[in-house]
């Protein structure tokens, strides 16, 4: 009897084995609890949202005949993103409402020259700023700062711009104007002066042999009506018009000469902006697009912007 129950142990502690052997050998693992943290799947591409990255700089001090490359990266991304990019791309594609996502300035060169960072960026953020300096001179320096950059979570509505202007420049940098600077005065034609005034021209230039300037507008006072009608001081903004006209063809800025501009060429569409430091009122911004052949075939330009109560904004652009 004893043989007996020591037998059936054994077939017992046998099988026990054969059982632990199957599991092992099978791939079997105990389950535990799963625990869903970041970086999740990439969503598909039909949730990625465009958004433009500009690089842009301020007038005093640009020469229209450089060549500048610049390259960034897309990073921070909790989604796991990851993009490196240059300026010429315009825009990136983005996951819609990823978050803590960041454009990085990763290198830039001006005619072959690299500069580098004496003074970087404490971060990321919308309003920080660095210092650049060139690798063959260290008193050509730039000053770089981020004036708009992704929010988290990333909205379509959000937007990249770096802004740089030199600082010193030394050497063979030759500009073609010192005229071109923030703050130019506003002339205007008619009864209702305009109700804004130009706080900075900046230029983006987007590809070889096409500039494009930015002209930036704040209202004198806050803007009413953002989001149905905008307008500044009663003054409807959505019904501003503008164009670009050649200087030498105009013998006297009045109502009738700048009324023939308008028949030859209308602009309309704005885009409004509310920034703290370009529009800390609120306001609007135009874009105008000149090649290297206009510049150097005309060296003097006006823009007119037309209100709606008929009278002009008369701005003026010399590049000589």
């Amino acid at each position: 009897m004893k043989t007996k129950k020591l037998i059936k142990k054994l077939l017992i502690a046998a099988g026990y084995a054969v059982l632990f052997s199957l599991n092992v050998n099978c791939g079997y693992h105990e389950k535990v609890p799963v625990k869903k943290i970041f970086p999740l799947p990439l969503q598909s591409q039909s949730q990625m949202i465009s958004i433009p990255v500009e690089l842009v700089s301020q007038l005093a001090g640009f020469n229209l005949q450089s060549n500048y490359q610049f390259s960034f990266s897309l990073e921070g991304c909790d989604s796991g993103y990851h993009l490196e990019f240059t300026e010429s791309n315009g825009e990136i594609l983005v996951y819609e409402s990823d978050t803590n996502c960041y454009v990085k300035l990763n290198g830039l060169e001006i005619n072959g020259v690299t500069f580098h960072a004496s003074e970087p960026f404490s971060s990321w953020n919308s309003g920080s700023q660095a210092v650049y300096e060139s690798q063959l001179d260290p008193d050509h320096k730039l000053e770089l700062t981020i004036l708009s950059q992704l929010n988290s979570p990333v909205t379509d509505s959000d937007k990249v711009t770096f802004k740089f202007r030199e600082i010193k420049v030394e050497g063979n940098f030759q500009y073609s104007s010192e005229d071109l600077k923030r703050n130019q005065p506003i002339d205007f034609v008619g009864s209702h002066a305009p109700a804004y005034e130009l706080t900075e021209m900046l230029v983006l230039k987007k590809k070889k042999g096409q500039i494009y300037f930015k002209l930036y507008f704040n209202c004198l006072s806050y803007m009413d009506n953002i989001q149905d009608d905008p307008s500044c001081e009663g003054q409807l903004l959505n019904e501003l018009t503008y164009t670009l006209t050649d200087a030498n063809v105009i013998t006297d800025i009045d109502f009738e000469e700048v009324g023939n501009q308008f028949a030859i060429k209308t602009h309309s569409g704005i885009d409004f902006i509310q920034d703290s430091i370009l529009t800390p009122h609120g306001g609007f911004s135009i874009t105008i697009k000149f090649s290297l052949k206009d510049i150097v075939a005309n060296k003097k330009y006006v823009v007119f912007l037309k209100n709606a109560e008929n009278s002009y904004a008369v701005h003026h652009i010399s590049f000589e």
